[in-house]
């Protein structure tokens, strides 16, 4: 059974302490505190919203989910802390834990001392302020309890060899080294009905890889089914966001994207306006080796290329065997592409569309773009050949994955 183990002098037996009575003595907090395995993704570490008092409030989070035994020990070390802080961390202490308190038979007491401490503080009115702001759990008492509220992490599809689902176990571990705690939800698994046991919880966050789940709405009640779950979104975009125009257009209030490249991010604001904001947000890597080893020169793998392999010559077939105009369009849009590897996908199409005096308007744009999806795929999937090809005729070694790469024509 995994439970929290305090030590300080004030203890001289070892028994289990309740939260009420860690909450009466915030002095059993200035000890050690030794939390069990684990407990960064279940409850997070210290509030770094809160000026004072910091062990104290991480002990009462701690207390309200593990079992907390005291020992015999040292009384540890208080550092100087300002006052005002300090109460503004009791006053958020007493509120969080209200509930606790009054079935405790404590409450009152504890309000009266609160009370006293403001009229002795030769700051009255500054003091009952936040007093009354943080008992009144308004906003600033909101900002601090969100600091320690969860992010929820989906796992989702294994596309691309699982590499997106590897991203989130990583995001987890460092959100967890950083001390905020993780929820994790998996959608292949649930899809979108198991996200009703979340619903009226807060969350510091909720994040997604390109998500089907934001944009889902429930018809029936007139509402997306994330205006249930209280947190922003984030959205990390990896594809270009005009295959993503199902799944921006129409989303809840408070969903962000997180975008690598900066036309993407361009493109998003421009183009998505349900979209609160988007950052750019390049994604991290983890060495697949000890430091000192890649160091020296003994990386396990030389040079990797970590795009998949698509037969552009297949995709050149199917445009050759559309329509007559729709082909034309295709044909003159890939020739610009190939032309003009300065401009982003969207610029070379925009003057495709120009150079054949294509009538449209700002708002079919995104539509015609989007349309025309499949000539973008078909020059990457060129690219990405002629890239490999030519690191091969260097006599450079390249690692690859997944099956597609057995279709090369190297």
């Amino acid at each position: 059974m995994k439970a929290v183990t305090i030590r300080h002098e004030l203890i001289t037996e070892k028994r289990e302490y309740s939260l009420v009575e860690l909450l009466m003595d915030g002095r059993l907090s200035e000890g050690e505190i030794i939390p069990p395995d684990g407990y960064e993704e279940e409850t997070g570490g210290l509030n770094r919203r809160l000026k004072a008092e910091k062990q104290y409030e991480w002990l009462l989070r701690l207390a309200s989910r593990y079992p907390v035994y005291g020992e015999p020990g040292d009384a540890g070390t208080s550092c100087a802390e300002d006052e005002k802080e300090a109460f503004r961390t009791d006053c958020y202490v007493v509120s969080r834990y209200a509930k606790e308190l009054r079935e405790a038979g404590h409450f009152n007491d504890v309000i009266a001392a609160l009370i006293d401490t403001a009229e002795a503080s030769g700051d009255k009115e500054g003091y009952l302020s936040l007093m009354e702001e943080m008992t009144g759990k308004g906003p600033i008492f909101q900002w601090i309890s969100r600091a320690t509220e969860p992010v929820l992490l989906y796992y989702g599809p294994t596309w691309c060899y699982n590499a997106l689902n590897v991203f989130i176990d990583g995001l987890k571990e460092g959100l967890a080294k950083n001390g905020i705690p993780t929820l994790t939800y998996d959608e292949q698994t649930e899809g979108a009905g198991g996200l009703t046991r979340f619903f009226g919880q807060e969350f510091q966050a909720i994040f997604d890889i390109q998500s089907w789940l934001f944009p889902f709405y429930l018809k029936e009640r007139g509402l997306f089914l994330h205006d249930n779950l209280k947190g922003p979104k984030f959205d990390l975009i990896l594809d270009h966001p005009v295959w993503m125009k199902e799944n921006l257009e129409k989303l809840p209030s408070r969903t962000f994207c997180l975008t690598h490249d900066t036309h993407y991010l361009e493109f998003i604001n421009t183009y998505y306006p349900a979209v609160e904001k988007t950052f750019l947000f390049p994604p991290a890597g983890k060495s697949a080796a000890p430091e000192e080893e890649i160091l020296n020169g003994n990386r396990p793998i030389g040079l990797l290329f970590i795009g998949t392999f698509g037969d552009y010559r297949k995709k050149l077939e199917e445009i050759h065997a559309s329509r007559p105009e729709v082909k034309n369009l295709a044909l003159l849009y890939l020739y610009c592409l190939k032309k003009n590897t300065h401009l982003t996908a969207e610029e070379a199409f925009r003057e495709t569309l120009e150079n054949l005096r294509f009538p449209f308007t700002e708002e079919d744009f995104l539509d015609l773009f989007y349309d025309y999806r499949p000539v973008l795929q078909l020059i990457m999937y060129y690219y990405r050949e002629k890239t490999v090809r030519t690191l091969l005729e260097a006599g450079i070694s390249v690692e690859v994955y997944g099956e597609p790469w057995k279709d090369a024509p190297f």
